[in-house]
């Protein structure tokens, strides 16, 4: 970062002249400077001038990355039966609006101030409160699913890492309590179920989200009762499983009761 030495000493770094000039009338007058500029006092001078550069030029040059390190990064994802949704952390309304099926842009808080409440869009009254436990410099999401009256609120952790070359990472999530357990395909647009194999298997309402990973490519989902190729509860015809991406799968309520919809985050 460039900086301009101020002229603090327009005389004492310079070479000395001598006292007598030539054609001098009068004899020079001793210079306080060159004074200053001699022996002990001299260093201790230049010494003070560093140490005034150095208080200048530390809080331009520095302190911003570590700031950033502090802070935890979160976001709110409406999977619910809300139209929308707001989010206030430490008082303080950081995201509004929500609506269901939408990503908010994190937000950066303090991982030592995190009481969260999730209310109605425009509502002060929350329907969840919590104080999720967040680390410095990491990704989370608030996940809010369930109808109207039964909010649930799952934090994730979105530090997953990121897959080989050709691969894909999906983490799948089950937020239907309606639908019982849950089978989940992806597959050739047009191979049948009855020789496929599920990705996940047997996945339960409200259970710890699974993580696996698939071939990047553009695949058909489907999602049947558990142990069932015939009861088909979704069946989406095409699924983009972008390369060495992060995704993640959320199984919700339909409005048919045991039929769910889903979100790719």
């Amino acid at each position: 970062m460039p900086y301009t030495l101020p002229p603090l000493l327009p005389a004492a770094l310079r070479q000395e002249q001598s006292d007598e000039q030539p054609g001098a009338v009068f004899p020079q007058p001793a210079s306080p400077w060159r004074a200053m500029a001699q022996g002990p006092r001299r260093r201790h001078l230049l010494q003070g001038v560093a140490a005034a550069l150095a208080t200048v030029l530390l809080p331009a040059c520095g302190g911003g990355d570590d700031r950033n390190r502090r802070r935890a990064r979160l976001r709110l994802v409406n999977a619910s039966g809300y139209a929308a949704l707001d989010l206030r952390v430490a008082d303080s309304l950081r995201q509004t609006a929500v609506a269901y099926g939408e990503t908010a842009l994190y937000v950066e808080v303090d991982p030592s101030e995190t009481d969260t409440d999730i209310s109605a869009s425009g509502s002060a009254t929350a329907l969840q409160s919590l104080q999720p436990a967040l680390s410095e410099d990491s990704n989370y999401t608030l996940l809010a699913s369930g109808p109207e009256g039964a909010l649930r609120v799952r934090l994730l952790d979105d530090n997953l890492g990121q897959p080989q070359a050709g691969r894909s990472r999906l983490r799948v999530l089950h937020g239907a309590p309606d639908a019982g357990a849950l089978d989940v395909y992806l597959t050739a647009p047009g191979d049948a179920l009855a020789t496929a194999v599920p990705l996940v298997a047997g996945l339960a309402p409200g259970s710890e989200p699974v993580l696996t990973e698939a071939t990047s490519a553009a695949w058909r989902l489907r999602v049947t009762a558990a142990g069932s190729k015939t009861d088909v509860r979704l069946d989406l015809p095409t699924v983009t499983l972008t390369e060495r991406g992060v995704a993640t799968l959320v199984l919700t309520a339909a409005s048919g009761g045991a039929l769910v919809n889903a979100l790719l985050l």
